[in-house]
């Protein structure tokens, strides 16, 4: 028996010295083939369009192909999870927020992200847009409040991201009203549900309502940053509505598996944070409401751990118990 367990760790050591002799060469050919690009959200929405930018320009960076892989589902964890499991050879990295990488959001995660992932660069930064349709009486947030308040459980509100859930549960707590969550996949649904009055009031990224907005269909009324959007800079901010509390923001940005050579890590960096200050795919992040932010490592990282401190008050505040 302990033979057989010298003999593994024998292996272990030998496979761990081959990896660090292999990896100055592997870094130094990088890269070889495409690199996958894993999107843990459905085809179609702002981060996903964002990321097929991104990667068409670090593509003709690096001149070489980076394809984007849409694996949604779990609240992004399948994507992210698929990440955490594949070769840390800088050929698979990820998009991904706190949600998908904390314990604030899910019960139980398939990894750990201190331990299972790098950061390479934040992408963007948002807070969200409160928005209601137009079908109703209602023009402004505490107008619409009034109206929840005195029909307890008529309204409702999209739950297609947990921290617009989350978001649109603090105001239900502060405010003191009763309004029902309905889950979609993705925001392309709530937003339709939006348009047709399924639902009556959703939090997204401010550029996604934009359409909507155009059409007469929806009406934005307040913004959760801690300053109003330079894109709206007409709307007010929960804090200037009385509700200080409700001042949610999230980070996107891309991670590699944990172990990716440090010279690979440090070409992708310099290579997507370029990628992301180019002039259309910096237009497209603004358009979409949020705010780019590209760096350094140690700064999505900073920004992840700050973050987690919110959002896991914010749960608190909500009530919310993860899944």
């Amino acid at each position: 028996m302990q033979s057989s367990t010298v003999s593994k760790q024998l292996k272990v050591l030998a496979l761990c010295v081959a990896g660090v002799s292999a990896a100055p060469a592997l870094a130094q050919n990088y890269p070889t083939k495409p690199i996958h690009v894993i999107v843990p959200y459905a085809a179609g929405g702002s981060t996903d369009i964002q990321a097929r930018m991104i990667g068409n320009a670090a593509g003709e960076r690096m001149k070489q192909t980076f394809l984007v892989e849409n694996r949604p589902g779990g609240g992004a964890t399948i994507g992210v999870h698929a990440v955490a499991r594949s070769a840390p050879d800088g050929y698979t990295i990820s998009v991904m927020n706190l949600p998908a990488a904390s314990l604030a959001f899910n019960k139980t995660l398939p990894y750990d992200t201190d331990k299972d992932f790098e950061p390479i660069t934040a992408i963007y930064r948002s807070a969200y847009a409160i928005t209601i349709n137009t079908l109703g009486p209602a023009k402004t947030l505490k107008e619409f409040i009034d109206l929840a308040k005195a029909n307890p459980g008529k309204f409702n509100y999209s739950s297609h991201v947990v921290t617009a859930q989350l978001t649109m549960e603090m105001l239900k707590n502060v405010s003191g009203t009763n309004v029902v969550p309905i889950l979609y996949k993705g925001s392309i649904p709530a937003l339709q549900a939006l348009r047709i009055d399924e639902i009556q009031i959703m939090a997204e990224l401010g550029g996604a309502f934009a359409p909507l907005v155009k059409d007469g269909k929806a009406r934005i009324v307040a913004v959760t940053g801690d300053q109003r959007m330079a894109q709206i800079p007409d709307v007010p901010t929960m804090s200037e509505l009385g509700f200080p509390a409700v001042r949610s923001a999230v980070t996107v940005g891309l991670w590699a598996p944990a172990g990716v050579p440090a010279p690979i890590m440090k070409l992708l960096n310099s290579v997507l944070v370029d990628a992301i200050k180019a002039p259309e795919v910096t237009a497209r992040i603004i358009a979409d409401g949020t705010t780019p932010i590209p760096g350094t490592p140690e700064q999505l990282r900073e920004r992840y751990r700050i973050e987690l401190g919110f959002w896991t008050e914010a749960a608190k505040v909500a009530n919310y118990k993860p899944e």
